[in-house]
């Protein structure tokens, strides 16, 4: 099955490593039919909608490969990651909104992810790009 455009998650907190490992695991598996049109989102229980979109296909690849020992995800690495996840990045159930798209912003950077993250309004129909300026704050840019 070839995914080209749209998958959606809900979710209590934000992007999870479980989300993030599926991802990969699309790709590598080849299940992504265009790259440069597919789109990953997820809904929070505060409501909050994100969408991940992949901006450069080259780093995306890179970042899918780290995820992998091999062509197998090993549930110790997968653990580790989690862990990480929280104590390196500290986005956690207890961060504010803010917090973790702050935290998440760095993660995506730090690890040239080639991803993008993009926040939706109340309905989903307005999207605001989320980057940092630099000064480290997280600036939302309205999409067209």
């Amino acid at each position: 099955m070839l995914i080209s455009i749209h998958m959606m998650l809900v979710h209590f907190l934000f992007f999870s490593p479980d989300d993030l490992f599926a991802l990969a695991g699309l790709y590598k598996s080849g299940n992504i039919k265009e790259l440069e049109n597919f789109v990953m989102g997820v809904v929070t229980n505060s409501g909050t909608q994100y969408y991940l979109v992949i901006d450069n296909i080259e780093n995306f690849g890179n970042f899918a490969e780290s995820l992998f020992d091999g062509n197998t995800f090993d549930n110790d690495m997968i653990n580790a990651y989690k862990n990480m996840y929280v104590k390196a990045y500290k986005i956690t159930t207890t961060n504010s909104v803010s917090s973790n798209e702050n935290q998440f912003l760095n993660y995506l950077s730090q690890n040239s992810s080639g991803l993008k993250l993009f926040k939706g309004s109340d309905n989903m129909k307005n999207w605001q790009l989320l980057e940092k300026d630099k000064n480290g704050n997280v600036i939302p840019k309205d999409c067209p």
